[in-house]
């Protein structure tokens, strides 16, 4: 897993935290498509891409080439609510902390970086760490309790999961670690 080679290098390189926030978004995206993505797709799409693959369909037409995927903070909207829950077991994400405050700042620092105009700035990284591991919740949750997300032995759950919970970890450890440097520097 790539961003498992990038937090590595965290704790004696900083400024590999853009790099960690942008794959940590893109996996949190991608575990939210799969939990979304049912037996159609179509809760992934913008409300007028699901409208135009609807139309196609009902039509017979095989032009569906121009979808877009439903951005960052919809798709987060979509798994806490019941209407992805196409199976029995299925479960929604009911945020147990400050998930969405966490979901919010991780996809504005995310799209500073993709989209950054010609500007000075810093980013105060002690907090980041607890914004990761909010984020690293939602994963775990799509992947072991959602109920939505479908591995198979060419898919296989174990090992994401461990590494998910191998982050979770290490991010829980640095958090311990720059709140003990924050206090120092008091």
């Amino acid at each position: 897993m790539f961003v498992s080679e990038l937090t590595r290098k965290l704790k004696t390189t900083p400024y590999y935290w853009k790099w960690v926030i942008i794959s940590f978004h893109n996996a949190i995206q991608s575990l939210m498509v799969m939990s979304l993505q049912g037996t159609n797709g179509l809760l992934t799409l913008k409300k007028k891409s699901e409208e135009a693959w609807l139309k196609s369909y009902y039509e017979g037409s095989q032009n569906r080439s121009k979808l877009e995927l439903d951005n960052f903070l919809n798709l987060y909207d979509k798994i806490k609510s019941t209407n992805h829950l196409s199976f029995e077991h299925s479960k929604q994400y009911c945020p147990p902390g400050n998930q969405d405050f966490s979901v919010k700042t991780l996809n504005s620092l995310r799209n500073d970086f993709i989209h950054f105009g010609s500007r000075f700035w810093s980013v105060e990284i002690s907090g980041l760490p607890k914004i990761i591991l909010d984020c690293l919740d939602i994963a775990i949750f799509q992947c072991e309790f959602s109920g939505t997300i479908f591995f198979t032995d060419s898919r296989p759950r174990e090992p994401l999961l461990n590494e998910l919970y191998n982050q979770n970890v290490f991010f829980g450890e640095l958090k311990v670690e720059y709140e003990k440097l924050a206090e120092q520097a008091r």
